[in-house]
């Protein structure tokens, strides 16, 4: 019987071997190509050990394809999409290193990226086309600007959930999130919350919003607030006394939260409230 049983098994389990094997040469059959090389194979030029020479050949490559690798790149932003868990396992940088080069990729692509990955900012790639978008320059910004404004808060959702902020796109976009910690709609909040805690420099009013969250109604959302401003830190040194308020007077999760946060703003005043 162990042996019938064991048999009934062998046959599936090549089957699927055989379709694995054919998808991957499927996928690497149809990759698009320019001067031979497969795109994957050019994408070894945005490496950090990749030559000047190698690094332009590249962007060159990237330029002739044009914006029918976008698909490609997207699924690039997403590695688990992509990669097996085996090759995961085998290299935890793999992903990272694709993320590097999908938006290398975009950058390539420059201009002719945006409208693209503008589209695709009401669908469910939303968050992986703002963060490529949140790398492409003022054009994009403005993107970006017109999503987080958008009347219906899904779309909000997803741009935040996408978005990274960094020195020259913070400026355009903090107002509009700092807005968006008003929201009707808590997921929206939330979001805004949470990547504020990534913008080069707030201001003391765009911080003082982002700790009013505190006590906003949705215990989720001053969660959100909260790691925000441990992760903004020793910057963050106004928001002490809420913090304290909130270790205080709440539990579990949220206590917790609020107390290690104290520790990653001002260890003196986290020692003070009894935070080891």
């Amino acid at each position: 019987m162990k042996k019938k049983a064991a048999s009934r098994w062998k046959l599936p389990a090549i089957l699927i071997g055989a379709v694995v094997v054919i998808s991957l040469f499927t996928q690497r059959s149809q990759e698009p190509r320019y001067q031979g090389k497969r795109l994957s194979q050019w994408f070894a030029g945005f490496d950090a050990d990749a030559s000047e020479q190698q690094r332009a050949g590249a962007n060159e490559a990237i330029r002739q394809m044009g914006t029918n690798i976008v698909p490609n790149l997207m699924r690039m932003l997403s590695p688990q999409a992509t990669l097996s868990r085996r090759q995961a396992a085998a290299s935890p940088d793999a992903g990272k290193q694709q993320q590097e080069r999908a938006i290398a990729g975009f950058q390539a692509l420059g201009d002719a990226a945006i409208p693209v990955l503008s589209d695709l900012l009401d669908g469910e790639s939303g968050s992986i086309a703002a963060n490529a978008l949140a790398e492409l320059g003022p054009k994009a910004f403005e993107v970006l600007r017109g999503a987080l404004k958008h009347e219906d808060a899904s779309v909000r959702e997803r741009v935040e959930a996408g978005l990274k902020l960094d020195a020259t796109n913070s400026v355009v976009l903090v107002p509009l999130l700092v807005e968006n910690l008003k929201h009707a709609d808590s997921r929206v909040r939330g979001y805004a919350a949470r990547v504020l805690a990534s913008a080069s420099h707030l201001s003391a009013e765009e911080l003082g919003a982002l700790i009013a969250t505190l006590k906003d109604s949705d215990e989720e959302v001053r969660l959100l607030a909260v790691e925000a401003l441990a992760e903004i830190g020793t910057n963050a040194t106004p928001a002490i006394l809420p913090l304290l308020e909130v270790a205080r007077e709440t539990s579990g999760k949220l206590s917790r939260a609020a107390f290690s946060a104290l520790a990653a703003i001002d260890p003196d005043a986290a020692k003070k409230a009894g935070v080891r």
